[in-house]
């Protein structure tokens, strides 16, 4: 009968507090905050690879091999990717996207 009585006051308790979120209202006027620093053309582009990573494949005697070089371009967030797999060689140049739009933010 205690627990019935103590769960009781518990839900009075929180049932009872108004919430401030609730009360309050917006403001007539909101100000939004663009800060778009990353430049649509890079300066200086590096021959050298952003990141590389080489692993050993199959058996040992074998000398394959998996690997990928990452490489800069001229344009910002666009990058030029060397995968190598034993034989096959492949480049591609994927576009990453700005995930501050995929987040729905307007800056």
């Amino acid at each position: 009968m205690k627990t019935i009585y103590l769960l009781f006051i518990l839900f009075a308790t929180a049932c009872a507090n108004s919430n401030d979120l609730e009360s309050k209202e917006a403001q007539e006027t909101t100000a939004f905050v663009t800060n778009d620093t990353i430049p649509p053309v890079r300066d200086t582009v590096s021959k050298k690879p952003v990141t590389s990573c080489m692993v050993p494949i199959g058996h040992s005697r074998f000398d394959h091999r998996f690997g990928v070089n990452i490489y800069e371009t001229p344009k910002t967030l666009r990058y030029t990717l060397d995968m190598h797999y034993r034989s096959l060689n492949v480049t591609d140049t994927p576009k990453i996207p700005k995930l501050w739009y995929l987040a729905g933010c307007t800056g």
